[in-house]
C-alpha cells in the first residue's frame, strides 16, 4: 500500500532541545520540547507514519500504569499524548506494562517478562500491528489494526498468601513467588520448608507483621501495681498481638511464670532467701 515513514526518536530532555530552538518557549517542559522537534519534521500526512518514542506519555493528565520500581517522584518528565497527533501509530517504550495511551494506536509494548512482584497482576503481550491502505480523507490511525498476542513465560511471577500449612498444601511448582503467610506467629524454618515445595520462592513475609508495626500503643486502664505477673504479661501480649491469650497459652504462661518466680526466690545457690 505504498511507503511507510518510520520516525525514530531518542529519549529527549528539554535541555537537549532548547539550544536548537532558541526562539521557542521550551523551558523545562518535555511536551514543548517534543513539539518543537516534531514541528520541524516534514511529515507527509498522505503517507503512513509510525513513530518510535521512548518517553513517559500521559493522556488527559493521567500517567500510564507503571510498576512500583518505575514510579519516579514528580511528573515533570511527562509528555502529553497530543504531541503525537500526526502519527498513525505510536510505538512507545519506557513502561513495563503493555497498554494504550489515549487512543488505541498509541501503545506501550511493555517488557516481555515481569521484572518485579509489583507486576504480578499484569499480563504480557506482543502487539502485532498491521498497516492497511491509507486513503485520502482517512483519519490519523484509521489505516492501523493490531492484535495482542499473549506472552506466557516458562516461570511466571506470582503472589500467594495463606497459612504455612495451606501454602505447602498447594503443591510443588516452579513459578517465582512472593509468599505472604497469615499465621498468627512466625513459623520455624518457614522459608526452608517452602523451598522444598517451591524452589523459586523469592520473598517471604507475614501480613500480621504490618499489623504489629502499625498498632497504636494503648495505656493500661488498671493500676499495674495491683496486677499480678500473669495479668501484666496478658495485657502486654494483647497490646502487641491484638488478641488475648487463649486458655492453652494462659496455662503455659502461668506455669512458666511460677517456675521463674520460684527460681528467683531460691536465689543463685538454690537456698530460700525470700528474694524481693
Amino acid at each position: 500500500h505504498g511507503p511507510v515513514e518510520f520516525w525514530l526518536l531518542p529519549f529527549l530532555k528539554p535541555g537537549d532541545v532548547r539550544r536548537f530552538f532558541p526562539d521557542e518557549e521550551i523551558g523545562d517542559d518535555y511536551s514543548a520540547a517534543l513539539r518543537a522537534v516534531l514541528g520541524a519534521c516534514a511529515i507527509d500526512q498522505g503517507k503512513r507514519n509510525v513513530v518510535l518514542s521512548h518517553q513517559l506519555v500521559t493522556a488527559y493528565g493521567t500517567a500510564p500504569d507503571r510498576a512500583d520500581d518505575e514510579i519516579k517522584l514528580g511528573g515533570m518528565d511527562n509528555v502529553d499524548v497530543s504531541v503525537y497527533d500526526a502519527f498513525d501509530y505510536v510505538a512507545l517504550g519506557h513502561v513495563h506494562r503493555p497498554q494504550r495511551v489515549g487512543r488505541d494506536t498509541v501503545r506501550y509494548s511493555g517488557s516481555p517478562l515481569k521484572y518485579s512482584f509489583s507486576e504480578a497482576r499484569y499480563g504480557k503481550s506482543v502487539a502485532l500491528v498491521e498497516l492497511r491502505e491509507k486513503k485520502s480523507g482517512d483519519e490519523v490511525g484509521e489505516c492501523v489494526s493490531f492484535e495482542l498476542i499473549p506472552l506466557v513465560p516458562l516461570h511466571d511471577v506470582r503472589e500467594i498468601r495463606g497459612t504455612l500449612a495451606d501454602v505447602l498444601a498447594m503443591g510443588a511448582e516452579s513459578d517465582y513467588l512472593h509468599i505472604t503467610l497469615s499465621d498468627e506467629h512466625p513459623q520455624l524454618d518457614a522459608m526452608a520448608k517452602i523451598h522444598e515445595v517451591f524452589p523459586n520462592a523469592m520473598m517471604l513475609d507475614y501480613n500480621n507483621v504490618t499489623v504489629l508495626i502499625d498498632r497504636p500503643q494503648t495505656q493500661l486502664t488498671a493500676d499495674p501495681d495491683s496486677m499480678d505477673t500473669l495479668d501484666l504479661f496478658s495485657a502486654f501480649y494483647e497490646s502487641q498481638v491484638g488478641n488475648s491469650l487463649d486458655d492453652e497459652q494462659r496455662a503455659f504462661s502461668r506455669k512458666l511464670i511460677a517456675k521463674v518466680e520460684d527460681s528467683a526466690a531460691k536465689g543463685p545457690d538454690g537456698q530460700e532467701e525470700g528474694a524481693q
